[in-house]
């Protein structure tokens, strides 16, 4: 699978969640990870993040049927976080269940939520955070060499000369801030961002609040190792780096 292989293959799977935000307003993340049939076997008897993937929704490669696409489930509710922060932090298995017991023991609502939210409160964690851990865990236990990432987002645009700490934390409420559509693949060669305007009908209540009408001009941004020009993006750099051990 080559290089262009792979860009024709984030342009393809970025029609369905265009498609979803036109008929559902909104998308959750996707991630996809492509790797050799090989390196699955393991993954699966080992039952890690079975939440999340579904071996039955692998992609098989139509060229070479070596290569695999895993799809990866990234929506997140309050279980599937627990779910998901007992995988990529094994030393929570000896806390989170026995809270989650308790709340379950004295009936509260929601155990999964009462355990969770104060459980990210006190690490400064969020869902993003929990996300990107995923990934690369998921991405380092295949020998993935290609991962690619589908989500909704916020971009502001840094004009030449403004310091980046400038920039507020919450960009949905930054009028100068862009709802975009955003994909992402990441090789070992080289990185390409594409990111789509989402055009909404306006709504007093939410700035995403609107029904979607539309998109607007695509962009893109390719960066190759060296470039001084870099993505910086918090839900990407999946791979490990060549050469580094697990």
């Amino acid at each position: 699978m080559t290089g262009d292989d792979l860009k024709r293959m984030q342009d393809s799977f970025l029609e369905v969640p265009r498609e979803l935000l036109l008929k559902h307003g909104h998308m959750d993340p996707t991630g996809y990870v492509v790797t050799l049939h090989r390196h699955l076997d393991r993954l699966f008897e080992s039952g890690y993040a079975a939440e999340f993937i579904d071996p039955a929704k692998c992609l098989r490669d139509s060229k070479d049927d070596t290569i695999v696409t895993l799809v990866i489930d990234l929506s997140m509710t309050w279980k599937k976080l627990y779910h998901a922060v007992l995988t990529v932090f094994p030393q929570t298995q000896g806390m989170l269940p026995g809270l989650l017991a308790l709340g379950a023991e004295i009936e509260v609502d929601d155990p999964y939520k009462r355990v969770m939210r104060p459980f990210l409160e006190a690490a400064r964690l969020d869902e993003k955070d929990i996300i990107a851990a995923l990934m690369r865990q998921i991405c380092d236990k295949v020998a993935a060499f290609a991962s690619l990432f589908y989500s909704e987002a916020w971009l502001c645009v840094v004009e030449p000369g403004k310091n980046c700490d400038e920039i507020p934390a919450g960009l949905g409420k930054d009028a100068k801030s862009v709802e975009v559509l955003i994909s992402v693949l990441e090789t070992h060669e080289f990185a390409r961002m594409i990111t789509v305007p989402v055009l909404r009908v306006p709504s007093k209540k939410k700035r995403d609040g609107g029904k979607v009408k539309g998109f607007g001009e695509l962009i893109e941004k390719i960066v190759v190792p060296g470039d001084s020009n870099k993505l910086e993006e918090r839900l990407m750099r999946f791979l490990k780096p060549l050469g580094v051990a697990s």
